[in-house]
């Protein structure tokens, strides 16, 4: 089987999920109707409940400015914008295939530090938020398709990227990051977005600030599910510097992660 085969049969599980998740799908094949409005997306999100409490407190958060001011699903959509509702449905599947909500709390912790460190690459905030929601959406479709691999692979290749990688090709015949950039090209995420999730682990890729962003954001938000302390942060970052800016010291690295855990604490369980 060819790696577009194997592409095509790990996606078509996408169609899979169970019936109240198909409500992400129809938020993303909405927002790809260009006669849609808010309107429209807040119907297709409304047989989600977790979806819709999902989207409300993300417009209620802090990172928009208007905790508690925002009522209406319509509106949030409207503040919220294509991209984050984008990134937000795609969560939403990645929820959908991962009870134990690993890969979503990674990718939350990814995308609000995405968000953060943004100008520091000369990225926009808003498109490296959602950037940070989707980038290891290929990661749980392999779990998807055959849980036990998967953890075994994460098992063994346990905080080499590089290794992960390799090991998903030789088993599924095509790796995660490859996988979750074709799934976001055919749901018309921007080019930008879904060839950085391409390169995300691909340390040869030329840094564009999307690019870059994604990868020191990806780093920050493993270090922010760790039990370290902001001493002990410093010490990490000084020995591994995680493809962050030379504008960011370890210190300016670990009050992001403390800004990170404080975002996340302030969203609760999305």
């Amino acid at each position: 089987m060819g790696e577009t085969d194997v592409v095509q049969s790990l996606l078509a599980d996408l169609g899979k999920l169970s019936p109240h998740r198909q409500a992400a799908l129809a938020v993303l094949s909405t927002i790809q109707d260009d006669g849609s409005d808010a309107a429209d997306i807040a119907h297709a999100a409304s047989s989600d409940p977790v979806l819709v409490a999902r989207i409300m407190r993300m417009a209620n958060s802090s990172y928009y400015g208007l905790r508690g001011e925002v009522r209406q699903l319509h509106l949030a959509v409207s503040l919220l914008g294509a991209l984050t509702l984008r990134g937000l449905a795609a969560s939403a599947l990645v929820q959908a295939a991962d009870e134990a909500g690993a890969e979503l709390d990674h990718s939350v912790r990814c995308a609000v530090a995405a968000g953060m460190i943004a100008p520091r690459f000369g990225a926009e905030p808003g498109v490296a938020f959602c950037v940070g929601m989707v980038h290891d959406l290929g990661a749980v479709l392999l779990r998807n398709d055959d849980e036990m691999a998967y953890l075994a692979v994460r098992e063994q290749a346990e905080l080499d990227d590089q290794l992960q990688v390799e090991l998903e090709r030789l088993h599924w015949g095509v790796d995660h990051a490859d996988l979750g950039a074709e799934a976001l090209r055919r749901w018309d995420f921007p080019d930008e977005i879904w060839r950085a999730v391409a390169s995300h682990h691909d340390p040869l890729a030329p840094p564009k600030p999307l690019l870059a962003t994604l990868k020191a954001a990806d780093c920050l938000a493993s270090l922010a599910e760790q039990p370290l302390g902001p001493d002990d942060l410093v010490q990490v970052l000084e020995v591994q510097p995680c493809l962050l800016p030379s504008s960011m010291t370890a210190v300016d690295a670990a009050n992001a992660i403390a800004a990170i855990r404080e975002e996340i604490q302030k969203l609760g369980r999305y």
